[in-house]
């Protein structure tokens, strides 16, 4: 159990590879592959004496989906309905209801009535019967159905158009169906809510209908959004909202004044405004560091930069939200140390600890290498690789083509942010040493070892490659 004021953890394997300078060189020696190694370096974060995530569990139902290292060491990565034998994610209904829904093929909507209510299926190929389920979004409502039957070619046909008209549509090639709706009730539903962590900061928790329960991230209710660590522009770390920020940019950039100086951002119509706009300030290929701006549900006139012209906008589909100023990074609340989960295990979960008392989740921690890893699928085995990385250059340091170069996309990247580790090959590793120093560089080519320019940054490395990397098997929880 937890005790109060402490988060309760689930780590979930982390895509977007972010790093910081800390999670970088261990001092520990490479033992032999196979063995085990699983006390901390010198430099590795302090043990939770209390782990925080032991309230996690499976439901009578659903179980979690897991990714098991060689000493046992367990990491969930999704869920697995037991009943209907098949994996799920959670997604909402057109009921409202949130619930673990298996994958499924989507299938256009058509209907055989001028008031669009019967509904009819299309597919350019043949959809299979059976266990098969298949998806349908009507606005913004999302359906499940089973047992298509192939029907006549509906004649005559409509659609719902993008103005919510119901619309004769002319017939294209492919099969038409009929098919039996699944009722929301055949998944198991969730209930999302907000648990106290520290004095600033809550934990966005799932728990089911059949008594699982997974943490999902932390939840700062001074930016009503959920947030994870993130690396601010003055070197500082804090939870911020990375995961749920938009990142993107549009074409062509859309403003709510006449003279295009207030951002205004587009989203589907069935797209939530999110609550923040992110734009990153340091290289991609470094430890990224980012900053917010708030963003507002917005209904008032939207215009459009087309080069050096700032018009009125021909269409506004959709919604819209006003990005607000740049926040101070003293608007997040700071990272204060880590920690590691307790055990003997080599992989271990790593957490970030906050000025106001929280435990959040970071990556995973590799003891035998002293680097924050995440799974990646090398050559069809998941294992714990480092979570930043530059990648190995054609390049080489010297005329004889054997001291191996990284680089990191043409970007400047400073030592106190630069990755400690460069990616070669599928699962080979090789530690980086230095800075390339000098303006010229060797390749191998046709014609041997050549001498040639350079005018982008690039990293001296180890040219011993690192391939010992923990290995995960999967498994799905009893």
């Amino acid at each position: 159990m937890r005790h109060a004021g402490v988060i309760v953890i689930v780590i979930v394997i982390v895509i977007a590879a972010v790093v910081s300078a800390c999670g970088g060189d261990g001092s520990s020696s490479v033992d032999a592959p196979g063995s085990v190694d699983a006390t901390p370096g010198a430099d590795a974060p302090p043990a939770v004496t209390d782990p925080p995530d032991a309230d996690d569990r499976s439901g009578t139902r659903l179980k979690r989906r897991l990714l098991v290292a060689g000493d046992g060491f367990r990491v969930q990565v999704g869920w697995f309905d037991s009943l209907l034998a098949v994996d799920c994610a959670f997604r909402r209904l057109a009921d409202g209801s949130s619930r673990c829904v298996p994958g499924a093929t989507q299938v256009t909507v058509r209907y055989r009535d001028q008031t669009c209510t019967d509904r009819v299926f299309w597919s350019s190929s043949t959809l299979p019967g059976g266990p098969a389920y298949y998806q349908t979004s009507e606005g913004c409502q999302v359906r499940y159905w089973r047992d298509p039957q192939a029907v006549a070619v509906p004649s005559p046909l409509y659609m719902v158009d993008f103005s919510g008209a119901c619309v004769m549509t002319s017939p294209t090639g492919g099969t038409y169906y009929t098919a039996t709706e699944v009722p929301s009730t055949d998944f198991v539903a969730e209930t999302l809510t907000l648990e106290p962590a520290g004095s600033e900061l809550m934990l966005r928790v799932r728990t089911t209908a059949d008594g699982a329960r997974e943490l999902l991230h932390l939840f700062a209710p001074a930016l009503d959004s959920g947030c994870r660590y993130d690396r601010m522009p003055d070197g500082s770390v804090r939870c911020a909202p990375r995961l749920f920020a938009d990142p993107g940019e549009q074409s062509p950039p859309s403003f709510a004044d006449a003279a295009c100086t207030q951002s205004v951002r587009t989203y589907a119509p069935c797209e939530a405004v999110p609550e923040h706009k992110l734009f990153t300030t340091t290289p991609r290929a470094c430890a990224p560091s980012h900053e917010y701006a708030p963003i507002s549900p917005y209904s008032g006139p939207v215009y459009d930069l087309i080069g050096a012209q700032c018009t009125a906008a021909t269409s506004t589909t959709g919604v819209h939200g006003l990005v607000g100023a740049r926040l101070p990074s003293s608007a997040f609340v700071v990272e204060t140390s880590r920690a590691l989960g307790e055990g003997a295990t080599r992989i271990r979960r790593g957490y970030s600890v906050y000025a106001d008392g929280t435990i959040g989740p970071r990556e995973l921690w590799d003891s035998r290498h002293g680097v924050e890893c995440r799974a990646r699928d090398g050559s069809g085995v998941e294992r714990c690789e480092p979570t930043a990385y530059l990648d190995r250059s054609a390049a080489f340091a010297d005329a004889a083509c054997t001291q191996p170069l990284a680089d990191s996309s043409g970007d400047p990247c400073p030592a106190e942010l630069r990755p400690a580790w460069a990616r070669g090959a599928a699962g080979a590793y090789h530690r980086v040493t230095g800075e390339h120093v000098g303006t010229t560089a060797y390749v191998m080519g046709t014609s041997g070892c050549t001498q040639v320019p350079v005018d982008i940054p690039l990293f001296t490395i180890d040219p011993t490659a690192v391939t010992d990397w923990e290995p995960f098997t999967p498994m799905t929880e009893p």
